[in-house]
């Protein structure tokens, strides 16, 4: 699914994604509102779900200008062959865009005003334990900006366990 949230934004939505008008639904949440609703609407584990923002072509030349750890995997901006090949591969997941290995945590809280202080009171309401990693510990595979399609059963399980229960965690605060 490619989902907008304005009439104009229809026309930019890659024709080969079902389109999700979200229209009057927009959400502190966006994307992940829709990821909520949707995943509790497919049946099939082994079918490839995703929730892609209207903006997926324009998001991902814009992660490209930005310095590491951001690279695109796909040729050009975007394939959707490439991503039909990627399907046939059977993978879990699929990421859109790749990035050297680093800490997210730190990252995030560079760009986002207080974002350490929200984070830790979310994963301590969750019962999560997770600290700034140090230098010597670099995430791997890192999601940005909903830049992936995986198997149902993966973001069922992504959104029963985390998503739902973050975001009424975020909901109280």
């Amino acid at each position: 699914h490619q989902v907008y949230f304005k009439p104009e934004q229809r026309g930019i939505l890659e024709p080969q994604f079902t389109p999700y008008d979200n229209q009057g639904m927009l959400t502190p949440y966006y994307e992940n509102s829709v990821i909520s609703r949707l995943v509790k609407e497919k049946s099939d584990p082994d079918e490839y779900f995703g929730v892609l923002s209207w903006n997926l072509r324009g998001k991902i030349e814009k992660m490209k200008q930005y310095p590491q750890p951001f690279k695109n995997i796909s040729p050009d901006s975007y394939s959707f062959n490439w991503l039909l090949e990627q399907m046939e591969k059977d993978d879990d997941i699929i990421f859109l865009m790749d990035h050297e290995r680093h800490d997210p945590i730190v990252a995030a809280a560079r760009i986002h005003p207080n974002f350490l202080y929200h984070w830790y009171k979310v994963l301590d309401a969750l019962k999560l334990e997770l600290t700034v990693a140090r230098d010597h510990f670099r995430w791997e595979k890192t999601i940005y900006c909903n830049f992936f399609i995986a198997k149902h059963k993966v973001y069922k399980a992504y959104v029963d366990q985390l998503l739902d229960p973050a975001i009424k965690v975020m909901d109280a605060m």
